[in-house]
């Protein structure tokens, strides 16, 4: 749990998704009604990789850096170095 003031949960949500979207599970699943549908909320990356994030989102130093899966961290770009 974060506690953060002016900062919109939505737009923080979609910052995370677009950070870790190399890290989508890509699953197909069957619903109850047997249709088929992708989970888009599921991610791979560490919890510590998440908890960073999201100390680098509130301080505001994400803009310098992405998520490398290969890696499971966040990299600093390479124009930030």
């Amino acid at each position: 749990t974060y506690t953060s003031v002016e900062l919109n949960p939505t737009r923080l949500e979609n910052l995370l998704h677009r950070l870790f979207g190399a890290a989508r599970l890509d699953l197909e699943l069957t619903d109850r009604f047997g249709k088929p549908f992708r989970p888009r909320e599921w991610f791979l990356p560490p919890l510590p990789v998440i908890e960073e994030a999201i100390r680098r989102i509130l301080d505001g130093s994400i803009v310098n850096y992405h998520y490398d899966p290969r890696k499971a961290a966040l990299v600093r770009d390479a124009t930030q170095q």
